[in-house]
């Protein structure tokens, strides 16, 4: 753990300093004049729906809220020469139930982004995308993801964090420096897709700290038709483990070394993907080793104008007996993606995973992604999960089988 420090304050007071040094210095004799600034502004309303097929494991409230948010996007870009000011502010408001431990008003992104050349500086709020994985993203560290959103959650919470990025050899380098993190969210109460009670107040163990400074570094490079990208992250660990307390479950965070690897190989209509993970804690009953493999076959004009992607991925994980848990060991995904290529870039995605040692425990998923309009879009999915009685995990999950309605608007 690094000892909190009011360092990230400081450097936004100094990034706005360089900025009106940019501007002075852009508006005398021997400068070029800034180009027009640029602003854009829109706003999306969006309603979410859970239907479930079977009634819910005992003790565990049958109603999951519904959802209505209304999220604005504003950017402001400015430009001198060569150097470019980007300021994103994207508010979110979400209207859920009384229950729902999620804030009414959150940051979705709030950061402002210097680029020069190579070269880029970005203070805020901010998300970050690694990995390479259809089911899992293991090096996928920077964020939390929301743990409310479903069986599989895509929706991240943002980070306060100061990065830094420059081209290095034949690469490109990134290094974070992350300013506490948001903790895992759960009901109060057993809930759909969370069968079980955790109390408020988590442990932070073996250094880790809610509030503390965190370190993270990537280099990404790619050689010709190979992506590679290794990481590396010494902090609050953003997935916590558990232990039993009476009826309830506490959750743990610890302190993490981590390294991890992901690349993605493309041949003609093959693309051959792969991640690793090693974590390390000062108590090595906490570590873990993870690693995932796929691949992807293109099928481009399979159906008129649409692209079709069949997709395999296979996990497997070492994870020591106080790691945190997971329901990805010899867990495998057979899918296919369709790509409509239509005006409003609508997709089809068909999923079947299942534990490859016991295939009586599997899931069967299928989301419709379907623009209607250049404002208007709808979304459709489905999950089916099925348990053999043989894992706990899978067995909190088997009531659990949903139908989601999804429509937002945008203006």
């Amino acid at each position: 753990m690094i000892t909190r420090c009011p360092g990230l304050a400081a450097l936004a007071l100094g990034l706005w300093g360089a900025v009106g040094q940019a501007q002075a210095q852009a508006r005398s004799p021997a400068q070029p004049e800034p180009q027009a600034a640029e602003q854009e502004l829109s706003a999306k309303i969006a309603l979410k729906r859970y239907f479930f097929t079977s009634s819910p494991a005992d003790g565990v409230d049958d109603d999951l809220p519904g959802t209505a948010q209304l999220g604005l996007d504003y950017q402001y870009l400015q430009s001198w020469d060569s150097l470019r000011l980007r300021l994103v502010v994207n508010p979110r408001y979400l209207e859920s139930a009384k229950r729902d431990p999620r804030p009414d008003f959150y940051w979705d992104e709030l950061f402002v982004l210097l680029e020069q050349d190579s070269r880029e500086l970005k203070v805020g709020r901010i998300k970050e995308h690694w990995g390479v994985m259809e089911t899992r993203q293991l090096v996928d560290v920077i964020n939390t993801y929301d743990n409310l959103d479903g069986l599989q959650p895509e929706e991240k919470l943002s980070q306060k964090a100061l990065k830094l990025g420059s081209s290095l050899g034949p690469g490109h380098l990134s290094l974070y420096l992350l300013d506490g993190f948001e903790p895992v969210q759960f009901y109060r109460e057993p809930a759909r897709f969370a069968a079980y009670r955790v109390q408020s107040q988590a442990e932070y163990l073996h250094g880790a700290d809610r509030d503390g400074l965190d370190v993270a570094a990537r280099y990404f490079v790619s050689v010709s038709d190979l992506d590679i990208g290794l990481s590396y992250f010494k902090g609050t660990n953003r997935a916590p483990a558990f232990r039993t307390a009476g009826d309830s479950l506490v959750a743990q965070y610890t302190e993490v070394t981590q390294w991890g690897l992901d690349a993605i190989w493309v041949r003609e209509q093959w693309l051959y993907k792969l991640e690793a993970l090693d974590q390390r804690v000062s108590d090595s009953a906490y570590n873990s080793r993870k690693l995932s493999v796929g691949l992807e076959y293109a099928i481009t004009r399979a159906w008129r104008d649409a692209d079709l992607s069949l997709i395999g991925e296979y996990h497997r994980d070492q994870d020591q007996r106080l790691a945190p848990v997971s329901i990805f060991d010899r867990k495998f995904l057979l899918g296919a993606r369709l790509e409509l290529n239509d005006a409003h870039l609508s997709s089809l995605f068909l999923g079947y995973t299942a534990q490859a040692s016991d295939l009586g425990n599997n899931m069967l998923s299928a989301s419709l992604d379907l623009g209607l309009s250049d404002a208007l879009r709808a979304g459709v999915s489905a999950v089916l999960v099925s348990s053999s009685r043989s894992d706990a995990v899978w067995d909190a999950l088997a009531s659990d089988s949903h139908l989601a309605l999804e429509l937002s608007y945008s203006f």
